[in-house]
């Protein structure tokens, strides 16, 4: 034991010899021996003698100056960058190649397995691209940018994302296959009308305690406005100036509106901690080019107590989000309500007679309604059969966080009205925690 104690110093004191640590340390030691008058931080003296070629205070401070200064004038220059590449116009022959090299990538390149999850590269057939390819709607957006993620990811489940509200029509035999395949509805079905329904019918969580947090969210159109893949910059600041009236609220919605831009590291970071801050690397936002502009006319309205929020103009106009780190289902639920009856007062919100209310991605059409809740079960997944079977059974989907953590989300939006959606998830959790304590 002592003789492995003695190798292992043995080999640390030649490593610190090899090193220089020793000989600087040495050094730094006699200097400090040497001075006629010692200072009163000898930790600090040590520091800064230990490397001769190692900037002071003084010099670390102007670095440190220096390179808040270079962030600064890069992310200027990333900014006109993205100003530069958002102004540049495709011609109509650089449209049309681009559209002929998605629709031979999503032919050839694609595996079988590939391919076969791919709604794109199923509904894309020649004689719809035919059709499509030199239609333009009335802001005039073009196929191609519905489907230009395909040229980056090819193998979308839907591969398709409207540049604006007309594009569903415009589109409609390249998106109505798609949407209808997707939502598994029939050409005759068609998204009821709004119905918040009342809050106090819908079923409490049975078993509170399991459940982690909740997130409900909710996302919206404006009128009049394309979508993000087409918007002008002064379209993206137009919208982001309509939440001034948002200065005025009060109570549980009294809050602040943070301009992405205009965000510090500290916002940033505390928006994170909270779940709150929106990823600007999404890659499907990118190559679905929804990232144009970005950061101009994007930001973030929060509660003061950080329980409601809105994203503007990230993916979709405006995000509505209502969280707890509860299992009250009703509270979160009223406030999601309140908040987006609320914002409908400064926007009106884009409707579809079919699709109820129109998104960028045709996944969330219908009510729109995101809803997750995060719980701990430890017996259900030792089952992985009846917790599959019941994720089939309550149209939800269920993923694993870590060891005893799950994440559950509602999959069916579209033919349901809000309520129906609302009440069906807390009647598939209370299911869930049955089943867990069974």
């Amino acid at each position: 034991m002592d003789s492995e104690l003695q190798k292992k110093r043995k080999e640390f004191n030649h490593y610190l010899e090899q090193s220089g640590a020793i000989r600087n340390l040495t050094n730094a030691l006699v200097k400090l021996y040497e001075l006629p008058n010692q200072p009163e931080d000898a930790i600090k003296f040590i520091r800064n003698n230990l490397c001769e070629n190692c900037p002071n205070d003084q010099q670390f401070a102007l670095m440190h100056t220096d390179l808040q200064k270079a962030n600064k004038k890069i992310a200027e220059l990333e900014r006109e960058l993205s100003r530069l590449k958002g102004s540049i116009k495709r011609s109509s022959s650089e449209i049309q190649l681009q559209l002929t090299t998605i629709f031979e990538k999503l032919n050839q390149e694609l595996s079988n397995c590939q391919a076969d999850s791919s709604l794109l590269k199923k509904y894309l057939t020649q004689s719809v691209l035919n059709e499509l390819k030199e239609v333009t709607t009335s802001f005039n957006g073009t196929l191609f940018d519905c489907i230009q993620s395909a040229l980056e990811m090819p193998n979308l489940a839907l591969g398709v994302f409207a540049c604006d509200p007309d594009a569903y029509a415009v589109f409609s035999s390249l998106f109505d296959p798609i949407i209808e395949e997707f939502h598994d509805i029939s050409k005759e079905d068609s998204h009821p009308n709004i119905d918040w329904g009342e809050s106090c019918k819908i079923p409490a969580i049975n078993v509170e305690k399991a459940i982690i947090s909740l997130r409900f969210e909710c996302r919206r159109s404006i009128e009049n406005y394309p979508f993000v893949t087409i918007m002008t910059e002064q379209q993206f600041e137009e919208i982001v100036e309509k939440f001034s009236p948002t200065k005025c609220f009060s109570g549980f919605f009294k809050g602040k509106f943070h301009l992405l831009e205009n965000m510090n590291d500290e916002v940033k970071k505390k928006l994170a901690s909270v779940n709150l801050m929106f990823n600007d690397n999404n890659k499907i936002n990118i190559a679905a080019n929804a990232t144009r502009f970005w950061p101009t006319g994007r930001g973030i309205y929060v509660t003061d107590d950080n329980r409601f929020a809105v994203w503007c103009n990230e993916e979709d106009h405006l995000r509505f989000i209502s969280k707890e780190n509860t299992g009250n289902i009703r509270n979160i639920y009223e406030r999601l309500v309140e908040g987006v009856t609320k914002f409908n007062k400064i926007f009106a919100f884009t409707q579809h007679e079919r699709f109820g209310f129109l998104t960028f991605s045709p996944e969330f059409l219908g009510n729109t309604l995101h809803l997750s809740c995060q719980l701990n079960l430890v017996n259900l997944p030792q089952n992985e059969e009846k917790m599959c079977e019941l994720a089939t059974k309550l149209s939800i989907k269920i993923s694993k966080i870590n060891e005893t953590v799950y994440e559950v989300c509602n999959i069916k939006r579209f033919g349901l009205t809000e309520y129906e959606t609302v009440k069906n998830f807390a009647d598939g959790i209370n299911e869930l925690v049955a089943a867990e304590n069974s």
